[in-house]
């Protein structure tokens, strides 16, 4: 399990409102560990609503960030 914080409660809002009712896709660059850059690309992302407290979802797993 992955959690999250935003330090301002509007950053968490603007990305509900950038993610609702569309696709999204989501990367992550980690930098670099032992002379190499790792990412993790997920092809679905989305951040709930209030109802859910801002739930983040992510799936569709690729990249080299677990090995």
């Amino acid at each position: 399990m992955v959690k999250a914080a935003c330090v301002h409660r509007d950053d968490v809002v603007r990305l509900h409102t950038l993610t609702k009712g569309r696709p999204t896709r989501l990367r992550v660059d980690l930098g670099e560990v032992n002379g190499h850059r790792h990412y993790a690309e997920y092809t679905s992302f989305r951040v709930d609503g209030p109802e859910t407290n801002y739930t983040l979802t992510v799936s569709g797993y690729s990249g080299d960030a677990g090995t």
